[in-house]
């Protein structure tokens, strides 16, 4: 055997060896802030413009709803929230009641997050929304009481802030949330959302 058939294997083992070496030792990608996934239910008050009030009767009204995100390794999350406000009842600008008064309303939102470190984190987005309303208009004639169903559907987009305390995976936090929101013909519902949430992360 020559001297440079012996030296062929030694190079080969040395040069795999080499390449697992560095595959092992590769770095994996850092877990974003808030996980690779993480969700949350979240509660509030949900304030909603004038000119909706006028017509459905209510303003202020309790809210709840999920939260389900996507991140990247740069911080960035995709998402939506699914949503309910139920008023109960309230009173159309004719002046008749309304009974068994829903909201409800589904978003697409995107977001980044920041690290403001010790386990705290905020972030901010966007994003766009479809949203439903509906109730039964009490009328009365000849004094017998008579249900009308009343539906509305519209479009808006919103922008979005959460504050977030991450332990390990659990995440608590409080959440701001503006929308614009018009109805098919032009009723605005823009509103104002204020509240807290409670999640997880994966």
């Amino acid at each position: 055997m020559t001297a440079s058939t012996r030296i062929a294997p030694v190079v080969l083992c040395l040069a795999l060896g080499g390449s697992l070496a560095t595959a092992q030792t590769t770095p994996r990608p850092p877990e974003p802030l808030l996980g690779r996934f993480h969700t949350w239910l979240k509660g509030g008050s949900d304030d909603l413009n004038a000119e909706a009030s006028r017509a459905w009767g209510t303003d202020h009204e309790r809210y709840l709803a999920l939260e389900m995100y996507h991140g990247s390794p740069t911080g960035l999350y995709l998402g939506g929230e699914l949503g309910h406000s139920g008023a109960g009842k309230g009173t159309t600008d004719s002046g008749n009641p309304v009974r068994d008064l829903d909201f409800w309303w589904l978003e697409l939102n995107e977001k980044i997050a920041f690290d403001a470190h010790h386990g705290l984190t905020f972030d901010v987005g966007l994003g766009l929304a479809l949203f439903y309303v509906e109730g039964q208009e009490v009328t009365t004639q000849g004094g017998q009481e008579f249900t009308d169903p009343l539906a509305d559907v519209g479009l808006g987009a919103q922008v979005l802030g959460d504050f977030n305390w991450r332990r390990r995976h659990l995440l608590l936090g409080l959440d701001a949330r503006y929308q614009q929101a018009f109805d098919v013909i032009n009723i605005n519902y823009s509103n104002l959302r204020l509240g807290a949430h409670l999640g997880l992360v994966f």
